[in-house]
């Protein structure tokens, strides 16, 4: 198969998507290759009748990807940068309730020179001049100073991965290692 574009998410457009499926005995295989956000996106699919009903196995990467690009609604994203992203898992089931409930697996998400916007790191200094200049310490008011001052940067960040697990249907980050020259940050999440 063959798409000069094809709609993968919405207002993210894949380029020149090529591809193979396979039909065998008890498995279909799909695997395909092409351009998403600026990088480079493959996978392959596979589904295998199974006794306890269906397998399947799932292998993706997107390598240099504009993640600005995946954001493509937002009038500023919250996220710029280059994204590498690699996810590998499988699962089994007798119905797609089942399948998510049993994925498991592993992967790896890479950004490198981004910018992460609503950090602004300067905020905290900002704030403690103003208390030193007579700002009253009432956490309306501290806080009123923190959400504007804070929400108008953006932090840099050289480098930011992370290990992917994928258990009972979650992806969770694990291990995050962020490298930023104007603050320290630790992120955590589940999808």
């Amino acid at each position: 198969f063959g798409f000069g574009r094809v709609e993968l998410l919405p207002n993210v457009n894949g380029r020149d998507l090529r591809g193979t499926v396979r039909f065998g005995g008890d498995n279909i295989a799909l695997d395909g290759a092409g351009d998403m956000a600026g990088g480079k996106l493959a996978g392959i699919v596979t589904f295998r009748n199974a006794q306890d009903g269906l397998d399947a196995h799932v292998k993706m990467s997107l390598a240099g990807a504009d993640i600005g690009a995946l954001f493509s609604g937002a009038a500023r994203p919250p996220v710029t940068g280059l994204l590498n992203l690699s996810l590998e898992g499988e699962a089994t089931g007798l119905s797609a309730v089942a399948l998510v409930g049993s994925a498991k697996g592993s992967g790896k998400i890479e950004l490198t020179d981004a910018q992460l916007a609503g950090l602004d790191p300067r905020t905290f200094d900002a704030v403690t001049r103003a208390v030193d200049q007579g700002l009253a310490i009432e956490q309306g008011r501290i806080a009123d100073v923190v959400r504007k001052l804070i929400g108008s940067g953006r932090l840099s960040v050289r480098r930011a991965e992370a290990a992917l697990t994928v258990s009972a249907g979650q992806i969770r980050l694990s291990k995050p290692a962020i490298d930023s020259k104007d603050a320290a940050l630790s992120v955590a999440g589940a999808f």
